[in-house]
This record gives structure tokens, C-alpha cells and sequence, in this order.
């Protein structure tokens, strides 16, 4: 750049001697150089506003001298580049590149975000909240998934939103749901979950009103528990141990889950969770996470502590006769594919040879490495009380499958786990124990939720009433 003082008394544009004119010049170029900064970022963000002049500084003898002309260099062009169809283009102007001007992140607004995120994205957003901030279980977000991907699709075929739902669009909904077959707990369980899905969006701001705000649970009847008499307690233990369809450790498995529902009270997901190390048998107490990560501690019958220690006697040996005994193995974590890596055989071989010969381990080359894989396993720890073939826990499914088969042996086609849970609270009733008591060994949160319990085995009304009708 070239600066240039132009004097007002010369209009020639001749130079002019000032007074301490380094001094001045720094001053002026200064001054200007800073007006010119200004009015850049004032031009990026889309404020140029007018600049007042600025007073001109004293020159020689008193007189006026006007402001320093800046003149910018003009942009120097690139050499021509040889353009790929042939002949020259002329290169664009090198630039100076702009200053980078730092603004202030501007929020998203909630509406504009509903309108990139749709009704299923919300959905998982919610569940994640559920997951990560109230630490709810996998059955309860499990339920919440399948109320609220119910709830969004009517919403979707009645071509309605989220933020334009009223009152009586719930109504609605329930009608749906009747409809449809529910019975008045589960409409009532998800009218409950919408509700809460619907504070989350309000407490998000992606709705401004919640259409659930003013709804009130639907009255039903109250039924009676059902629950299993001693005889049929009786008559489902036996079954499970003479069914012969299946090996005799999974029989004496099998008798174990159903009296360890019956005796502890446990729901079917704590069952499928116990693990030997949370098992005291000399002191008859077992260690459960129940809902909400909850522990409690359960006590152990004497039949039960007696059927446990023979049950685990009989894992712990290795079968190699005409029944074969494959729980050695299992307990310890190892399936029939992986005995079959170490003994060299495949793991269709190894299921076959379990299920219905034992050729295979009365070979000579075969029989050592299953003994020798034996005496490397049976050093390490079993894991599991109650597991699959594969050496896998039992899942909720399964243990629903094996009570709902053994109630069909017996003439129970609606036999199902938690009706074992009503049978040891019933069990409980019936000598008189407190409702506080019940109520720890059930692990429930509330006692308005044991006292359903309290009118069930009342044989001492029952009794009373009798004698006085007669």
C-alpha cells in the first residue's frame, strides 16, 4: 500500500513539508487503520453504519490538513491455467482471506427439532431417559417400548401429532384398547406410560400441553389370587421329576425351579439371576437383585436346602453309561461345541453321542481326551444354579415354557410362574403370618400391594363365619 497526504492548499497533489512528521504520520495511519477494521466486522455482521468524519490534525502554520487516502493495492491475478477442453482460462483473483468472526451458538428451537426427529426418534430418546436417568429395569422399558410404538402407530393411522392430541383423543385410544380386547389393569399400565412419555416431551418443550394431565385410572372389579392347593403342589413337584423325556439332571432341575418358586416367592426374573456364590446353604439364605437393582435377602426352606445339595451332588459328576450327564460340563460354562473343539469332534457329533450313544467316548483315542477335559474343568467353579444344555442361564421364556408344560401334565392349561409366587404368599397366609412379613419376604415397595393377600387364606373367618350361619 502507498499513502499519500494531500494538502488543502495544493491541488497539484504535491507532498508538503509538515512539523514532526514521522510522528503525525504514525498518528493518522493509526487512526485510520483502525476506522477500517471497524467497518469491517461491522460489514460482516450486517451493521455498517455511517463514520462520522474525523477532525483533521494541525499542519504547518495552523493549517488544516485533510485525512490520509488509503489506497488498496489492487488484487494480483494468477498466471493463466490450461483449461482440460483445451485453451486458456483466465485464473480467478487471489483474495485475502476473510477474519474469522466468533457469533454465539443460537439454541434449536423444540418445534424445528419434532420436525427433523420423528415420532419413533422421540420414542427412543425417551428410552434412553428411562434407561440412563430413572435406571429402570429391561422388562419395564421392554413393556414402555411396546405402549408407546402402540400408542404412536393409531396416532399415525388417525393422521393425528403429538402436539395436537386432546383429552378426547385419549378417550378415544381407550376404546381402541377395549376393543381390542385389554383388560382394565393393562389399559390403566398404559395410560400410565403415555402419561409419563407425554411429561418428557413436555419437560423437553416439544409439546406445550400434556393431553394426559387431567386422566384418571378406569375402575375395575378386583379378583382373587390364584394360587395352587398343597395337593397340586404336590402332584406338580412329582411330575417334574418323572418326566423321562428328558436327562436326569435336567429332571432334578426341573423339580428344583418348581420348588424354589413355591418355597422363596422369587419372580421369574430373580430366578433366572441366581448365581452358587449368591447361595448360603449353612446359614439357608439367598442373596436377590429384585426390581429396581433392590436387594433383599430370602430365606431357604429345609426341603429346599435338602433338594439344592442333592441337586448340586448331581452336577458335579460326569456320566459316561447309557444316560449320559452332560450338566458337568455345562455348569461350568462349556457347550457341546466346545467340548467338541477340545476332544477333536464336531458339535453335531457331540450333541448326538449326549442324546443317544455313547459310542463315541468308548473309543480309545476318544475316551482319555474326555476324561482329560474333564479333570481340567472340574478344578474351575460352577457359576450357575439353574442352565440350559449350552451352559447358559435360563432366560424368562424358558422357565415360562417348563412351568406352563408340567401345569399341562396335571390338568393346569393356565399354570404360569407368578401364580407360584400367589402360592407361597398363600402358603404364608395360611399360618398366620403379618402382612409385614410378608411383605419383606415378597420384596414388595408398598403394603397396599400385600394386601391382596389378606382376605386369600382367612380359614379362621371362614371358620368363625361357619358357626355363626348355623
Amino acid at each position: 500500500m502507498k499513502f499519500e497526504i494531500l494538502s488543502p492548499d495544493n491541488g497539484n497533489g504535491d507532498l508538503e513539508e509538515l512539523e514532526e512528521t514521522p510522528e503525525r504520520l504514525l498518528a493518522e495511519i493509526l487512526a485510520e487503520f483502525s476506522d477500517l477494521e471497524d467497518s469491517r466486522w461491522k460489514r460482516r455482521r450486517g451493521k455498517l453504519l455511517k463514520k462520522e468524519p474525523r477532525p483533521a490534525l494541525g499542519g504547518k502554520n495552523g493549517e488544516a490538513i485533510s485525512p490520509v487516502k488509503i489506497e488498496e493495492d489492487p488484487p494480483r491475478e494468477k498466471e493463466a491455467v490450461e483449461s482440460p477442453q483445451g485453451g486458456n482460462r483466465k485464473a480467478r483473483p487471489e483474495r485475502i482471506p476473510d477474519v474469522l468472526v466468533w457469533s454465539p451458538a443460537k439454541r434449536v428451537e423444540p418445534k424445528a427439532l419434532q420436525e427433523k426427529e420423528g415420532p419413533m426418534d422421540l420414542e427412543q430418546r425417551f428410552l434412553d431417559f428411562c434407561r440412563f436417568n430413572l435406571a429402570l429395569s429391561e422388562n419395564t422399558l421392554r413393556s414402555y417400548e411396546y405402549d408407546i410404538r402402540e400408542y404412536l402407530e393409531w396416532l399415525e393411522r388417525g393422521g393425528l401429532a403429538l402436539e395436537s392430541v386432546k383429552i378426547g383423543d385419549i378417550d378415544d385410544f381407550q376404546v381402541f384398547l377395549r376393543k381390542k380386547g385389554n383388560c382394565v389393569s393393562s389399559i390403566n399400565q398404559k395410560a400410565y406410560c403415555i402419561k409419563s412419555f407425554y411429561r418428557w416431551l413436555q419437560r423437553r418443550e416439544i409439546v406445550n400441553k400434556n393431553p394426559m394431565e387431567f386422566f384418571r385410572n378406569i375402575k375395575g372389579g378386583k379378583r382373587l389370587v390364584r394360587f395352587l392347593t398343597p395337593d397340586q403342589q404336590e402332584a406338580l413337584l412329582k411330575e417334574a421329576k418323572k418326566n423321562g423325556s428328558k436327562p436326569a439332571w435336567m429332571r432334578e432341575r426341573d423339580r428344583l425351579l418348581m420348588l424354589f418358586l413355591i418355597d422363596t416367592g422369587l419372580r421369574v426374573h430373580e430366578v433366572s439371576k441366581v448365581r452358587l456364590e449368591d447361595l448360603d446353604l449353612k446359614e439357608q439364605i439367598i442373596r436377590v437383585i429384585g426390581k429396581g437393582d433392590k436387594e433383599r435377602i430370602a430365606v431357604i426352606s429345609d426341603r429346599l436346602k435338602l433338594a439344592m445339595e442333592r441337586y448340586l451332588k448331581r452336577i458335579e459328576k460326569l456320566s459316561l453309561g447309557p444316560i449320559k450327564n452332560f450338566a458337568g460340563f455345562a455348569a461350568r460354562g462349556l457347550s457341546a461345541e466346545d467340548v467338541g473343539k477340545e476332544i477333536g469332534k464336531s458339535r453335531v457329533a457331540v450333541r448326538l453321542a449326549l442324546k443317544r450313544s455313547d459310542k463315541f467316548v468308548r473309543r480309545p483315542r476318544t475316551l482319555p481326551k474326555v476324561r482329560q477335559l474333564w479333570n481340567k474343568v472340574r478344578k474351575s467353579p460352577q457359576k450357575l444354579l439353574f442352565f440350559n444344555r449350552k451352559g447358559k442361564p435360563l432366560d424368562t421364556r424358558y422357565i415360562f415354557r417348563i412351568v406352563k408344560d408340567l401345569g399341562q401334565r396335571i390338568g393346569l392349561n393356565d399354570l404360569h410362574p407368578h401364580m407360584l409366587r400367589h402360592t407361597f404368599a398363600t402358603n404364608l397366609r395360611r399360618k398366620n403370618a403379618d402382612l409385614l412379613l410378608m411383605q419383606e419376604a415378597l420384596g414388595h415397595s408398598s403394603v397396599s400391594t400385600t394386601q391382596m393377600y389378606a382376605h386369600v387364606a382367612d380359614d379362621q373367618y371362614r371358620k368363625t363365619l361357619r358357626e355363626l350361619l348355623r
